[in-house]
């Protein structure tokens, strides 16, 4: 399996939290609206503009999944429900246009169907949280990245990630 790669850039990083701030009131408790965007993004205000619009109304329609090109630039966007009221209300991935963008969708949903509610629900005794589902380690950075992303809220002082070949990865310290 090829390692997803992320793009950080200026660019991209103000497009996702231009949507974060824009969309995020909009996202009724309990969803979490989840784009992917192919890089490199060369008409940023204008995208941003566009994917602000959809994003608002995907939700006014309720529909669940949209794949779409806007200005170049390919886009995914799922409306993902879920038990973890506290999770980030957008989450926005740039990648590589050879990154596949359901892999990074998938990721971001099984945090949250998967440990999303064990994560919010811990009592204060527990000391870490492990994910143990046989994750490929070249998506390793991608859930590293959605977990951070997705900012749930957890007394445990580490979550770690059991990779498929055994290793360990910390996701949060």
């Amino acid at each position: 399996m090829a390692k997803p790669r992320l793009r950080f850039d200026k660019v991209a990083v103000r497009l996702v939290r231009r949507l974060q701030e824009a969309v995020g009131g909009a996202v009724p408790d309990g969803c979490t609206v989840v784009l992917t965007i192919t890089a490199p993004i060369r008409l940023p205000g204008k995208t941003t503009v566009a994917l602000e619009a959809l994003a608002r109304s995907n939700l006014k329609a309720a529909q669940a999944a949209v794949e779409v090109v806007v200005h170049g630039n390919r886009v995914r966007l799922r409306l993902v429900e879920h038990a973890v009221p506290q999770a980030a209300k957008v989450i926005g991935i740039v990648h590589n246009a050879d990154t596949d963008p359901d892999l990074l969708l998938g990721v971001t949903r099984s945090l949250l169907d998967g440990i999303g509610t064990r994560a919010a629900s811990a009592t204060a005794g527990e000391r870490r949280l492990v994910i143990a589902s046989g994750v490929e380690p070249s998506l390793v950075e991608a859930y590293r990245y959605a977990w951070n992303e997705l900012a749930i809220p957890t007394r445990h002082a580490k979550v770690v990630l059991v990779l498929a070949d055994g290793r360990v990865e910390v996701l949060k310290e």
